[in-house]
C-alpha cells in the first residue's frame, strides 16, 4: 500500500511489474542470482543478519524522537464548589439522584436545593436530605435560571451567617440537619469558586465532580465545564459530550 500522493508509478517500478497485473497464482519476477533490487541504505537501521519481528520491536521499543516535547504538568488548584439542585415534581428521580450525590468521591463544599412548587413530595424529600435551612422554595412558574440564581444567593447568605456566627438573622430558623461542612462557610483565600448546577433527574458518576475540576485545571481560561451525559434508561445513549 502506498501513499496516494507519493508519485509512485507501478509501470516504472525498478523492482518489477505491478503485482496487480499478474494472473492469479503467478509469482513475482525475481532478480538474477548475481543481482539485487536497488534499495536505499538502511544499514543504520537493520543488522546484516536477519532479525525476527519481535527482535526488531524490542530493539526500537524505547525509541524517542528528538523533537518530542515533554508534556507540561498540570497545576492542580484549590476549588470551592457550591452545588445547586433544582427540583420540580421530581420525586420519581430524586432517590437515585440523592444516593449518587451522597457517594461522590469529591463532594461539593456546600449543597443547597431549590424546589419550584412541587406537589409530589419532592420538597419533603429534599428537606429530609439537607435540612429545611438548605432548601429554597419558589413558585412553580419560576424559570430554571431564576431557581439556580436563588440557590446561589441562598448559599452565599448561609455562608455569611456562619462566618458571623449569628443565626438570629436567618428567618429560615430550622438548621437541624443543615450542611455543616467547612466549605459551607464559603470559598477561602486562593480558592477557585464554582457553581455545580444539578437537576432532580441527574445521577452523577462518583468521579464526576473531581473529573470536572481536573478538566478545569487543564483549561484555566474555561468559565463553564460540562460532563458527558448519558440517557437515564439507556446508558449507551450519549446525550451530550461535554462543553467548555
Amino acid at each position: 500500500m502506498t501513499d496516494h500522493n507519493s508519485g509512485f508509478d507501478p509501470d516504472n517500478d525498478p523492482r518489477g511489474s505491478d503485482l496487480s497485473s499478474r494472473p492469479d497464482g503467478a509469482s513475482p519476477a525475481l532478480p538474477p542470482d548475481d543481482q539485487s533490487w536497488p534499495v536505499d541504505d538502511f544499514s543504520d537501521l537493520y543488522d546484516e543478519e536477519r532479525e525476527s519481528v519481535s527482535d526488531r520491536i524490542d530493539r526500537y521499543a524505547d525509541l524517542v524522537f528528538d523533537d518530542d516535547e515533554p508534556a507540561e504538568p498540570v497545576v492542580r488548584r484549590d476549588h470551592h464548589v457550591i452545588a445547586v439542585m433544582v427540583a420540580h415534581d421530581g420525586l420519581r428521580w430524586l432517590p437515585p439522584s440523592v444516593a449518587t450525590i451522597d457517594r461522590l468521591d469529591r463532594a461539593p463544599d456546600h449543597l443547597v436545593a431549590v424546589d419550584t412548587g412541587s406537589v409530589d413530595g419532592s420538597d419533603a424529600l429534599l428537606t429530609d436530605w439537607l435540612g429545611a435551612g438548605a432548601v429554597v422554595r419558589l413558585e412553580s412558574t419560576s424559570s430554571f435560571g431564576a431557581a439556580v440564581a436563588a440557590g446561589v444567593a441562598h448559599a452565599d447568605r448561609l455562608a455569611e451567617v456562619r462566618r458571623s456566627g449569628d443565626h438570629e438573622g436567618d428567618h429560615e430558623g430550622d438548621h437541624e440537619g443543615d450542611d455543616q461542612r467547612p466549605g459551607a462557610m464559603g470559598p477561602g483565600p486562593g480558592q477557585v469558586a464554582w457553581v455545580w448546577i444539578l437537576h432532580d433527574d441527574c445521577a452523577p458518576d462518583p468521579q464526576a465532580l473531581q473529573a470536572l475540576l481536573d478538566t478545569s485545571d487543564g483549561a484555566v481560561t474555561a468559565g463553564i465545564v460540562g460532563p458527558k451525559v448519558l440517557g437515564w434508561h439507556d446508558r449507551r445513549l450519549l446525550l451530550e459530550t461535554g462543553l467548555s
